[in-house]
């Protein structure tokens, strides 16, 4: 995916929806074993994924890079909104840690948004950072907000 990604046409306030995923429900195990496209899978609970299974059903979405400092967050499990106001031709990002189900995930490239809290190699534990915790508490995915309220308990 690197190279390609997606950007608005039009201002976006904060809040506002910008995007719904859909796909196919698989656990972890269907995924790693080859169910659904590499890159076009999101963390929608502990032992879930939702992908797109052939190329046909790939969206825009599948090509959102991420971003330590994302302009969209989530607002529950496949439902993405502005988290600042965005203007329009800037490029849609989000923070692959709000949804990253699997912790021995690596993404495969260095992050380069060059961010003040870049943390540049991003991982399936970053989640745990109270730093990052902190940003998006309550836009993690579900399973991941119960997850950092445990932990905080």
């Amino acid at each position: 995916m690197h190279g390609l990604g997606v950007f608005t046409k039009s201002h976006i306030a904060k809040g506002e929806i910008v995007i719904i995923w859909g796909g196919e429900i698989v656990s972890v195990q269907e995924f790693k074993q080859g169910m659904g496209l590499r890159y076009t899978n999101v963390g929608i609970g502990e032992d879930k994924y939702m992908v797109s299974l052939v190329e046909e059903n790939r969206g825009i979405d599948d090509f959102m890079n991420h971003s330590c400092k994302p302009n969209l967050w989530l607002d529950d499990e496949v439902t993405l909104s502005a988290m600042i106001d965005i203007h329009a031709d800037e490029e849609l990002t989000f923070d692959y840690v709000m949804e990253t189900v699997d912790e021995n995930y690596v993404m495969q490239n260095p992050c380069y948004c060059n961010s003040e809290n870049c943390r540049n190699i991003i991982t399936g534990k970053d989640w745990m950072r109270t730093d990052v915790q902190a940003r998006y508490l309550n836009h993690f995915s579900p399973f991941l907000n119960q997850r950092i309220i445990r932990g905080m308990k």
